[in-house]
């Protein structure tokens, strides 16, 4: 499958296998702050973010 994500700023992720802590993300509700889920970013995911 595949997802679209519109963020307000740009993203700086690294394939979670090379780093833990800039390889995750959650993904914040901007109207009540909730957090919706949480995630890690695999080597294709970070790859396409070099576009």
């Amino acid at each position: 499958g595949r997802v679209t994500l519109r963020t307000a700023e740009p993203l700086a992720l690294d394939p979670y296998d090379r780093s833990r802590r800039t390889g995750a993300f959650l993904l914040i509700d901007p109207a009540d702050g909730t957090t919706l889920t949480a995630g890690m970013a695999g080597t294709a995911f970070a790859a396409s973010l070099q576009r």
